[in-house]
């Protein structure tokens, strides 16, 4: 036959087992019909473009509402670039320059500050006629 503690032990863990299962199975479509209320700008979050710079970074550009950003993303982080909602209007040229054959003119055409190859050509091709 079989022993009444033995059987009283297996129902009451039975029971036990059958409980907490019950338990976890309400739990679990509580969850589930939870509603999440998020902001409703939220839902404008797009990507724009994207471009990969290495196997697990790239640089890409959002929108976010009327805001445009451009972020770095890599495996451990996202970074801020830049914010780039306002674009910055494109350069016009109205007339284009003339250039006068007089040495002076372009003598003084180069300032100081000046770093590009021509400013340098110029410098050094400079003549100083007052000296003796």
């Amino acid at each position: 036959m079989i022993d009444p503690t033995l059987l009283k032990a297996f129902i009451t863990m039975a029971a036990a087992v059958g409980g907490l299962s019950l338990l976890l199975l309400l739990l679990k479509k509580k969850a589930r019909n939870r509603i999440v209320n998020a902001d409703s700008s939220l839902q404008t979050l797009s990507i724009e473009s994207r471009i990969a710079v290495a196997p697990k970074s790239q640089v890409v550009v959002i929108n976010y509402g009327d805001k445009k950003y451009i972020l770095g993303i890599t495996e451990q982080s996202i970074n801020l670039i830049a914010d780039v909602t306002e674009k910055l209007p494109h350069p016009r040229v109205e007339n284009s320059p003339t250039f006068s054959s007089d040495y002076n003119a372009h003598a003084s055409d180069t300032s100081s500050n000046d770093v590009s190859f021509a400013a340098f050509l110029k410098s050094i091709t400079k003549r100083d006629f007052n000296k003796n």
